[in-house]
């Protein structure tokens, strides 16, 4: 990189490093290997790498209750109370992650020609009627606020206090 101001970005090892500069790379971002990317650019890094961790279900923790003062919740799945974040719901087994950093995003911008989707595989299909040709059940059809889980696969469910839950994932995002 040529001599401009650069913004470090630290990583807890040199896997999660090279995993950050990739991406990085893979979007436009030159970095190096302590994951450097120019000052001027560093609000678009940080998109990227914001948007890349929310995919993953891992959000970031503003917003999260002080040490020491857990948050009253329950699990989006299963309403289980106090779940541990980012461990498996001890009702349900669901993963149970912090809030997604953004709203999930609509299954008729990723999946325009979707018509339904299987309550049971969660997954969108062309067909307006009929059967899963995965596991047999009935279709139902898709509505205008129906969002997609962030592999942009499964239709997820909304619980009573605003979380996500994908069952064929088997993973639940506490609310913001």
């Amino acid at each position: 990189m040529d001599e401009e101001a650069k913004v470090v970005f630290r990583s807890a090892g040199d896997g999660e490093a090279a995993a950050i500069r990739a991406l990085l790379d893979e979007n436009g971002v030159r970095s190096e290997a302590a994951v450097c990317v120019p000052a001027g650019r560093e609000a678009e890094a940080l998109a990227i790498i914001e948007e890349h961790l929310a995919g993953i279900g891992v959000a970031a923790e503003a917003g999260a209750a002080p040490a020491g003062e857990a948050a009253a919740t329950s699990c989006p799945n299963c309403e289980a109370a106090d779940p541990a974040p980012r461990e498996a719901c001890y009702k349900c087994g669901f993963e149970v992650l912090l809030p997604l950093l953004r709203e999930p995003a609509l299954v008729s911008r990723h999946a325009a020609d979707a018509r339904a989707f299987c309550p049971e595989c969660r997954e969108v299909v062309i067909h307006a009627s009929g059967n899963c040709g995965t596991c047999g059940e009935e279709l139902e059809p898709l509505e205008p606020a129906d969002r997609l889980c962030p592999e942009l696969v499964h239709v997820l469910l909304r619980d009573t206090a605003g979380g996500w839950a994908c069952p064929a994932c088997r993973r639940a995002w506490l609310a913001a």
